[in-house]
């Protein structure tokens, strides 16, 4: 089953059944299927989706996507079943207040099922959308990816090794024959990058500013918003749910290692940067804009390629917001959209 030639191979259950040539079945750390566990070199899929945790080593992984393989990682493919209880405990949280009535509270999450199996699902399509557009550019943003590895290692605390990313010796060759990383390790890199931006958010005041004030209410179904503003508003997670919704939508729009790109080049901070880009993003209605490309019928390469471009402006008009100041939001609005006309046929054609 393992060896089928298949478009895709779907991990559900437990065991790690996959490992690397390089690999040991001891290295694998699952005795007990020893016996039926395969190398990536031996799968014939097109495709792996991980519904189940540790189904491959990230060895294995990055081997199949060296091999021409489609894959993420675990955490990536199964993240939906994480963030549905995270939001069911925040939902939970916000109505378990006692100042709404048990019935109507029982209602309102009865009827927010859909809606929340909607958000966490496109939350999810975002994510792996962001993994595409790195990927797409992989080998032209080696470098810059080195960078961030090395950014992470120094402030976040992270190991390489234990994340499974590549070695000095291993980047070299790469970089030699125009190589970037795979999705297995950008994958790592957009969950560590927006753990370490969320985090640095949370010590800012960007939780509690105007300008994000909304991302709280659009967290929750709309139907639980309505009726539970208040609740919501103070709810005693309310900083780390922005901060979390900030950290995401940054990191997913403009890419893992774009904002330590902006904090060496201009010497700005984590809360500085997205500021900007909230700047930026609210002239540009850059949720309607980022929408018509994906919902327009063009292939899944012209989208990354639309998509890469709108990012290119993006980092560009927030770069130049953090040169000139963000502080008259007025201002700015009024120089970005002076930038804008000059961009125009820029946006146009995209």
């Amino acid at each position: 089953v393992l060896r089928a030639p298949v478009d895709l191979l779907w991990n559900g259950g437990v065991g790690t059944y996959v490992r690397s040539d390089d690999e040991t079945d001891a290295d694998a750390q699952d005795k007990a299927n020893d016996r039926v566990r395969v190398t990536a070199s031996q799968l014939r899929c097109k495709v792996i989706g991980e519904g189940g945790n540790l189904g491959l080593t990230q060895q294995a992984r990055i081997a199949f996507a060296l091999n021409g393989g489609r894959v993420n990682a675990d955490f990536i493919d199964n993240a939906a079943g994480v963030a549905t209880s995270d939001l069911e405990v925040n939902l939970k949280i916000a109505l378990d207040s006692g100042t709404i009535d048990t019935a109507l509270r029982n209602t309102l999450l009865a009827g927010a099922t859909d809606d929340v199996a909607a958000r966490v699902l496109a939350d999810n399509a975002d994510q792996i959308l962001a993994i595409s557009m790195a990927a797409a550019e992989a080998g032209s943003l080696l470098d810059r990816h080195v960078k961030l590895i090395k950014n992470l290692q120094d402030v976040a605390g992270i190991d390489p090794d234990v994340e499974g990313l590549p070695s000095k010796r291993e980047l070299d060759r790469r970089r030699v024959i125009g190589l970037g990383l795979t999705r297995p390790e950008i994958a790592v890199l957009l969950a560590q990058s927006k753990n370490l931006v969320s985090q640095e958010l949370l010590a800012s005041d960007v939780p509690d500013h105007e300008v994000f004030v909304g991302r709280l209410q659009q967290y929750f179904p709309a139907t639980i918003a309505e009726h539970a503003r208040t609740e919501i508003a103070n709810h005693p997670l309310r900083r780390e749910i922005v901060a979390t919704a900030v950290a995401g939508e940054l990191i997913n729009r403009v890419g893992p290692g774009t904002i330590y790109r902006m904090q060496e080049r201009l010497s700005v901070s984590t809360p500085e940067v997205a500021m900007a880009y909230a700047t930026v993003r609210d002239i540009l209605d850059l949720d309607a804009l980022w929408s018509e490309v994906l919902t327009g019928k063009t292939d899944e390469s012209q989208r990354i390629q639309a998509l890469l471009e709108i990012r290119e402006l993006l980092e560009h008009l927030t770069s130049w917001v953090l040169r000139n100041g963000a502080g008259n939001r007025d201002r700015v609005s009024a120089a970005v959209s002076r930038l804008m006309a000059v961009s125009g046929d820029r946006v146009e054609r995209v």
